[in-house]
């Protein structure tokens, strides 16, 4: 990430703030009847969050009495003094805590810069660390200034985001640095460079390469870290081979054991292979299994599901022997001759359409039926006239718009009752719904 220039105007100066002031601002009162310890260890939980939230970075001096008017409210209450003086010291606080968020809010905007290179400069706050403390103190000082009306230059806020930068880089240098460095030192008092002289090249090129990435561009953080990362890994390499050629007892050279970790590498990059394929194709087989069953296992959850959502008293629902589900919708006849849907036979199927939309099947085959009296073309036209009535109702609007369906005339073919009687050819003329595949 590239140095940002700072854009403000040369001069900052703020809104009015009273620096004599011995009270906050606004103080606006407790109700006493409230609860004190609740009140007080509210007001404590929002100084904490505002403490982590660097507030008493950005507003010092008003932070700073916000936690001193709370700890004379604590004491009060623990010395069980004086109720009232306990909620007026509480009443302050938060007064105090207001102001500095304010004055905190046009610190953020004024040192955004600084604040950002902060936050890379500090993983781990470390009370050690001298240059973050001189760095902090002299944010506080500006931010100070701020809170009194005081001007507030961009020299002095550049020179702050320096110091966080040289933090950042001085954090880097002191704790991934400078242990590839050591590595690299250590190779070469056990006469590395002379043993191991590739090995040691190649360490010794990764560490120039972020020195030189620092030194040319050390705000591109992805860069800075790729160049450790690597410098890491042949450091450490360079090191292990180096420990290794040693401890052979000169039986062993570099490019022996270089050889060796690289076939070590392909086994092993080989048994990982093998091992990922296994597993692959057994998830795959399991795949296969869960589908299997949930496939043979489908039209017996479907059946059950038009049972529940098609009446037994409007339909009959039967699975055959190879897993087809069939729909014999009752009292859909037909009059003798005639293709034609009644209003009530209409509205049955209605309730058959909407209950094949919710399991849509990929295929129905719908068969027309007649009884036997006419000739056998006749009824065979007849029949296939009578399947395509039901599947106009089936299909109308947007239902079963994804399902293929045929439609077949069967004539007499395949009676239900014998046609000798008038209640047997009333039977036999209908229209069967096959699902075929779910």
């Amino acid at each position: 990430m590239k140095m940002k220039m700072f854009k403000s105007a040369a001069v900052f100066a703020v809104a009015a703030i009273c620096a004599c002031s011995s009270k906050p601002k606004t103080t606006a009162a407790i109700d006493t009847s409230s609860n004190v310890a609740q009140e007080l260890a509210q007001t404590r939980r929002d100084i904490d969050y505002e403490k982590s939230n660097q507030l008493g970075l950005l507003s010092p001096d008003n932070f700073k009495k916000a936690e001193a008017k709370l700890e004379d409210a604590e004491e009060g209450l623990a010395r069980n003094g004086n109720p009232q003086k306990v909620f007026d010291n509480l009443a302050q606080s938060r007064g105090w805590l207001d102001d500095s968020r304010q004055a905190g809010q046009r610190g953020r905007v004024l040192f955004a810069e600084p604040l950002d290179a902060r936050a890379n400069a500090v993983t781990v706050f470390d009370p050690d660390n001298r240059e973050l403390i001189k760095a902090d103190k002299d944010l506080k000082d500006l931010a100070e200034n701020v809170e009194k009306n005081k001007n507030v230059n961009e020299k002095s806020i550049r020179k702050l985001t320096a110091q966080y930068n040289e933090v950042e880089r001085a954090r880097i240098k002191r704790t991934q640095i400078n242990p590839i460095e050591a590595r690299i030192k250590q190779g070469k008092s056990m006469e590395g460079k002379k043993l191991a002289p590739r090995t040691y090249a190649i360490a010794e090129a990764d560490f120039e390469a972020i020195d030189r990435t620092i030194k040319i561009n050390p705000f591109d953080r992805a860069q800075v870290a790729g160049r450790i990362q690597a410098a890491n890994k042949s450091s450490s390499e360079f090191l292990s081979v180096i420990s290794e050629i040693k401890g052979s007892n000169g039986r062993a050279s570099e490019s022996v054991v270089l050889n060796n970790r690289m076939r070590d590498k392909e086994m092993i990059e080989q048994q990982e292979a093998a091992a990922a394929l296994a597993k692959q194709q057994q998830e795959e087989s399991e795949q296969k299994l869960n589908q299997a069953h949930e496939e043979a296992e489908r039209p017996l959850a479907i059946f059950k599901k038009l049972q529940q959502e098609i009446p037994a008293e409007e339909a009959d629902i039967v699975m055959t022997s190879v897993g087809k589900i069939k729909v014999r919708v009752k009292d859909l006849q037909f009059k003798s001759n005639s293709a034609d849907l009644s209003p009530a036979a209409a509205a049955k199927l209605t309730k058959v359409r909407s209950a094949l939309n919710d399991i849509n099947p990929k295929k129905i085959l719908i068969e027309g039926h007649t009884d036997s009296i006419g000739s056998a073309d006749k009824n065979k036209v007849l029949s296939e006239t009578r399947a395509e009535s039901v599947a106009t109702v089936l299909t109308a609007g947007d239902n079963l718009k994804g399902a293929d369906i045929e439609t077949a005339g069967l004539g007499s073919d395949k009676p239900l009752k014998e046609n000798k009687t008038k209640d047997g050819r009333k039977e036999n003329r209908r229209v069967e719904i096959t699902i075929e595949t779910l």
